[in-house]
């Protein structure tokens, strides 16, 4: 990816399973960015005609840690939030942004794994069932006790998308 984009070390990307597209977050001078590709012209090394370029919204009213995001339709899906021990705590936020404006449209608590200990946000992505349903999926990393070297991982789902 970076022998395409220059200029930026910090570059990931989600893929739209549904219209086959690429979803590029990187840092532009100091900023980070999303860019929407066909995956066609992505997977042809072609990323100077993004469908759609815009500076990454502001998640919420303060400091969030960004933990994740995907992408579907005209949609950017972003996961953050941080760990924590008590499930009153919870901080986890899933919010639709609409990539035709960069506007935030919606955002909301997911308390989604409540009851693990230290649940803490870690990623996204769409999947599609084998009836060919979509499930926009997220992950929580998770121990046992504060003490312990083992961690776990649990992903859940939501069917209802915007």
């Amino acid at each position: 990816m970076q022998k395409f984009l220059t200029g930026s070390k910090t570059i990931t990307c989600a893929t739209d399973p549904d219209n086959h597209r690429l979803l590029v977050r990187r840092n532009e001078g100091g900023s980070m960015y999303y860019s929407l590709f066909a995956l066609a012209d992505a997977a042809a090394g072609r990323f100077s005609s993004p469908l759609a370029h815009f500076p990454q919204p502001a998640l919420g009213s303060g400091s969030v840690t960004f933990q994740g995001y995907t992408v579907l339709g005209d949609y950017l899906y972003t996961l953050d939030g941080t760990g924590h021990e008590d499930p009153a705590d919870i901080d986890s936020y899933v919010t639709a942004v609409d990539m035709n404006t960069g506007q935030v449209v919606q955002r909301s608590l997911t308390k989604a794994g409540e009851t693990l200990f230290y649940r803490e946000p870690e990623g996204m992505m769409v999947y599609r069932t084998v009836d060919g349903n979509l499930r926009l999926c997220f992950g929580f990393a998770s121990r046992p006790d504060m003490t312990s070297l083992s961690r776990y991982a649990s992903v859940y789902d939501k069917d209802v998308l915007i």
